[in-house]
């Protein structure tokens, strides 16, 4: 047997299928994305389906498709769609295009938030399991699906044409909002070298309070995670619970617009940030990946700046103690001068692409 086709056959969804053409349009479909090359003819042999009646079909599926009438009930609703849609396009725009895989996972982060909000909800549903949604999902919002290929490591460092790509959104963001030097953050610093309190992720399951003194939790903002890395659902209430609300009371109660300077890592930029993100008036500027070392302020200077003071450290094995010496690190660190210089080498602020 053809390996391709036994490798089709063993999908769930198509031996769910109950007809031959059903199997057999599903199998083109797939194979067409991922270039393995299963003909019309090839299949219509294999499952004795007439060639024009499953390049009808195939046409008919892919029409239906895109109108989104798939004849079985929608597993998104229209709004969730167009939610996920703008997030698809937003990720692709900054360079950031997603896998089916994250395509799925943020499709399920609706259906988690809609079943959240709904006690008592008179429609029962389920996450979305199957990769072959994604496909619909994608024929539906004339999205394309393309295989991704290895590079090699020379490759994969930033172009000099992402990084003037970067450099022009800036300068259109600059232009179109006339931000204000001190409402311009890099997360929690500002390009006139004041900052806001630091988030600190801890490695753990659970955070003891009593570890936190009053002098430390003024300083810091506290959360923990298992590899004490930064996660979509630690950076979403950050923004929800530290940002956002921090920016209002400096601005005011006015709507003054706002530049958040992120990496684009996937751990951050989900669709409920990027909401709660618009809604308060705070545009995204992503770095190009591969370009922190070039374009990243806390890269430039203050990272080693910090890790410097940190090695010059003794450190204990209560995390209390641990906490007081990262502290005293911090404020050595986050110096007005040390910050600003880190935006002006990345070239930010004064927006300046030669620098670089």
């Amino acid at each position: 047997m053809n390996q391709s086709l036994k490798h089709y056959l063993c999908f769930s969804e198509i031996r769910s299928l109950n007809s031959n053409l059903e199997k057999a349009v599903q199998i083109y479909i797939l194979s067409q994305e991922e270039k393995r090359g299963l003909s019309y003819r090839f299949l219509s042999d294999y499952f004795q389906v007439p060639k024009s009646t499953l390049h009808d079909a195939v046409k008919s599926y892919r029409r239906f498709q895109r109108a989104g009438k798939s004849g079985r009930p929608l597993l998104l609703s229209k709004n969730e769609e167009i939610l996920l849609c703008r997030f698809v396009r937003h990720k692709a725009n900054i360079g950031e295009c997603l896998t089916k895989e994250e395509t799925l996972e943020h499709a399920n982060d609706l259906i988690d938030k809609w079943i959240q909000t709904n006690e008592n909800p008179q429609r029962k549903r389920q996450l979305i399991s199957s990769k072959m949604w994604v496909n619909g999902f994608a024929l539906r919002n004339e999205f394309v699906i393309k295989k991704v290929t290895n590079l090699e490591q020379s490759r994969a460092y930033v172009t000099l044409k992402e990084l003037k790509s970067f450099w022009d959104k800036l300068e259109d963001l600059f232009q179109k909002n006339s931000y204000l030097p001190e409402f311009i953050f890099n997360c929690d610093e500002t390009v006139v070298g004041s900052h806001l309190p630091s988030l600190l992720i801890t490695p753990r399951k659970t955070l003891v309070k009593s570890y936190l003194s009053t002098e430390i939790t003024n300083d810091l903002c506290f959360t923990h995670g298992p590899k004490g890395w930064i996660t979509k659902e630690i950076f979403h209430d950050w923004v929800r619970d530290i940002f956002i609300p921090l920016i209002n009371e400096r601005r005011n109660d006015q709507n003054i617009p706002v530049l958040l300077v992120l990496d684009g890592h996937s751990s951050r930029l989900d669709l409920d940030s990027l909401e709660s993100l618009a809604k308060a008036n705070i545009q995204v500027a992503v770095i190009p990946a591969h370009s922190s070392h070039i374009t990243q302020p806390l890269d430039r200077t203050t990272f080693s700046v910090f890790k410097n003071h940190l090695r010059k450290s003794t450190m204990e094995t209560k995390l209390e103690k641990n906490l007081e010496t990262i502290l005293d690190c911090l404020q050595k660190s986050l110096t007005i001068k040390t910050i600003k210089s880190g935006f002006s080498r990345a070239g930010i602020y004064p927006l300046d692409f030669e620098k670089n």
